[in-house]
């Protein structure tokens, strides 16, 4: 939704780069504030157990390996 305002030009909106990207290509929105960014979040998986299902072991392994680890 926040990229649809602004590819109507309703302001602008901090997005990520691949979401961005093609209405970056296709001229719907410009690159604005190319020094700022947003502060980094931290991000935790929490459960109840050591013990993890194969699936939710995948699905957090696969979170890591997209997330920037400080």
């Amino acid at each position: 939704m926040t990229l649809r305002f602004a590819e109507q030009g309703h302001g602008i909106a901090a997005l990520s780069p691949p979401i961005a990207r093609p209405s970056y290509d296709g001229g719907s929105v410009r690159q604005v504030l190319t020094d700022w960014g947003l502060p980094l979040m931290p991000v935790h998986a929490v459960m109840r157990s050591r013990l993890l299902p194969a699936r939710v072991r995948t699905f957090v392994d696969f979170l890591a390996s997209r997330l920037t680890v400080i």
